[in-house]
Order: C-alpha cells, then structure tokens, then sequence
C-alpha cells in the first residue's frame, strides 16, 4: 500500500512514465478495462453514474491494463511481488 495518499497519487503517475515515489510489494488496480466497442451497450445504471474514463479501457480494453503491466518491474521492490487486477474474464490474453 502506498505510504501516503501523496504517494499514491504520484504512483499513479508513474505508471505512464514518471518516476514512483516509492516501491511496493503489491499493486492492485481495478483499471478501466471495457473496450470501446462496448461503451455504448453498458446498462443504464453504470453509464448514467460512472465516469467513461473509469470504464472504457480502449480500443481492446487494455490499455491501462498494458501500461500497469509494463510499468510493473519498476515499481515494485522485489521478485516475488505481486500484481492484481480487475479484468474482463472473456480475454484470453
């Protein structure tokens, strides 16, 4: 977990490239990961209250979930951590 919140917002940032503010044993993330094609179908309920940048993961729906991936070895402090994330259970990547 992050240190301070400080800390985690700058974590955020450094996973599009900057440098973490600290290393960690664990990275969880619910990413957006619906892809685009699917936005529009979403129900009623979560299109209305949810923010489309919370939800559309991109063309495929991985982009952030790449980024976090790629960005992983930098940020966390040993072999043996781990990376958790929320997304869609029809990949097959």
């Amino acid at each position: 977990l992050a240190p301070s919140a400080a800390d985690a917002q700058a974590d955020g940032r450094a996973v599009s490239g900057g440098a973490p503010a600290a290393l960690y044993d664990v990275l969880l993330s619910n990413p957006p990961y619906i892809p685009e094609a699917d936005m529009p179908s979403l129900e009623p309920e979560v299109a209305a209250w949810e923010d489309k940048r919370a939800l559309c993961g991109g063309r495929e729906g991985l982009d952030v979930i790449i980024a976090i991936l790629e960005r992983a070895p930098a940020l966390l402090r040993a072999r043996g951590c781990e990376v958790w994330l929320e997304v869609d259970p029809t990949k097959k990547k």
